[in-house]
């Protein structure tokens, strides 16, 4: 009895030897998979953590830089309104006591390397020299922002009454309608 007691412990774990070495194997491959896995969420994690700092860096820049961009954005339009423009001019020149006969704009695209897009404008009127004086002052401090380039005058002697033509332009960030 005491043979078959040994042999009988001799047998099992023989059999637990043989069993577990395939399961053991099996068990240790995969840890070794899992080690690959850990290791590459562990590079994703620390890129997201970069990710974060870099949007972390960009909002406070942008809180920085709010106002300046605001203002920007208040100073040059993101599209390009004709009719605003226009009612803009015809209310600084009656403002001004000046006569606009004629105004013809034409859009120039975003040229590679700028951010804004222009749109030419060309004005045709009439009034004394103080009211077309007094309409400069008021592009100066127009918003949108008219920079003008051109001024030519001439004068009626009989009336006193300066006609000029101004080449001016103003800008706008959306060039999609020149396009």
């Amino acid at each position: 009895m005491a043979n078959n007691k040994q042999l009988m412990g001799v047998g099992l774990i023989t059999v637990s030897l043989f069993l577990f070495w395939p399961l053991a194997y099996a068990e240790y491959g995969k840890i070794s998979l899992l080690k690959t896995a850990i290791s590459e969420r562990d590079v994703i994690i620390k890129e997201r953590g970069e990710i974060q700092q870099n949007i972390k860096k960009l909002k406070q820049e942008y809180e920085q830089r709010g106002s300046e961009l605001a203002t920007f954005a208040a100073v040059v339009p993101a599209k390009k309104s004709t009719a605003e423009i226009l009612s803009s001019l015809e209310a600084i020149a009656t403002q001004t006591g000046n006569t606009i006969a004629e105004v013809a704009f034409s859009a120039i695209p975003i040229k590679a390397g700028e951010e804004h897009a222009l749109l030419q404008i060309s004005i045709q009127g009439k009034g004394t020299y103080g009211a077309l004086k007094n309409m400069l002052d008021s592009f100066e401090k127009n918003i949108p922002l008219i920079d003008v380039q051109t001024i030519q005058m001439s004068i009626d002697p009989q009336t006193l009454q300066l006609s000029y033509q101004i080449q001016a332009a103003t800008y706008f960030l959306d060039d999609t309608a020149t396009k």
